[in-house]
C-alpha cells in the first residue's frame, strides 16, 4: 500500500464509526422528543418527515458519506487478503448501501416520495447483508481475519432472519395485533452498523500496527 494510502486510512476507516454513532444517536434523541411516536411499532424513516424531520435526514445523509469513507478504507485494507473479484462485489453493495442512506435522506418516507423511498431501503438492506455475507466467506480461509469473518457470517445470517421478521411485522394485518415492526427494524440498523463500527475499529487497530511496524523499520 502506497504511503498516501497508509495516511488516510485510519481516517477513512474512523468514519464508519462515526456515521453510525451520528445517526443511531440522532434517532434516540428525536424519537424520544417526538410526542406520540412509538420506537416499537412506528419506523425510524417516520422521524424523517414532519416539522423536525430534517434532523433524521441529515445524519441519515452524514452516514451515507461516511459509510463511502469506509468502502475506501476497507478495500484498500483487503488489497491481498481477499481476491479482488471480492473486493469488487463487496464495494458495491456496500457502496449501494451507503448511497441508500443519501437518497432515502433526500427522498423521505412522506408520502410524494414514499415508494422511492421504500424500494430504495430495501435494496439498502439486501445489498448490505449480501455484501457482509461476502465478506465471511471471503475472510474465513485467511488465518489473521477468521474472527472477523466469523463475526461476518453470524451479522448476515441474523441480519437476514430480522429482516424478514421486519417485513412479516410491518404487514398491515400482522401490525395492527403486534406493533413490532419499529423494533424489528431498529434491531437491524444496529445490527448492521454494529458491525461497519466493529470491522473500522479492526481495520484502525491493524492500520496503527502496520505503520508502527514500518516506522521501526526506518
Amino acid at each position: 500500500m502506497s504511503t498516501t494510502r497508509q495516511r488516510l486510512l485510519i481516517p477513512l476507516a474512523s468514519l464508519g464509526v462515526v456515521g453510525p454513532i451520528v445517526f443511531v444517536g440522532d434517532v434516540l434523541v428525536a424519537g424520544a422528543l417526538r410526542p406520540h411516536y412509538s420506537a416499537l411499532d412506528q419506523a425510524i424513516s417516520a422521524l424523517g418527515t414532519g416539522p423536525d424531520g430534517w434532523q433524521e435526514d441529515v445524519a441519515a445523509f452524514i452516514l451515507g458519506l461516511c459509510l463511502l469513507g469506509f468502502v475506501v478504507a476497507f478495500s484498500w485494507s483487503m488489497m491481498g487478503v481477499i481476491g479482488r473479484a471480492t473486493i469488487a462485489w463487496t464495494a458495491t453493495a456496500f457502496t449501494v448501501f451507503s448511497l441508500v442512506w443519501i437518497t432515502v435522506s433526500l427522498f423521505t418516507s412522506a408520502p410524494p416520495t414514499r415508494r422511492v423511498h421504500t424500494i430504495a431501503s430495501l435494496v439498502g438492506e439486501i445489498a448490505v447483508i449480501a455484501g457482509i455475507a461476502i465478506v465471511g466467506f471471503g475472510l474465513r480461509k485467511t488465518a489473521n481475519w477468521k474472527e472477523e469473518a466469523r463475526i461476518s457470517l453470524i451479522v448476515a445470517a441474523l441480519s437476514l432472519v430480522v429482516l424478514v421478521l421486519t417485513f412479516a411485522t410491518s404487514q398491515p394485518k400482522v401490525a395492527e395485533s403486534l406493533h413490532l415492526g419499529g423494533l424489528f427494524e431498529r434491531i437491524l440498523v444496529v445490527v448492521v452498523l454494529a458491525w461497519f463500527t466493529y470491522i473500522s475499529v479492526r481495520l484502525i487497530q491493524r492500520a496503527r500496527s502496520t505503520t508502527a511496524a514500518l516506522s521501526t523499520i526506518e
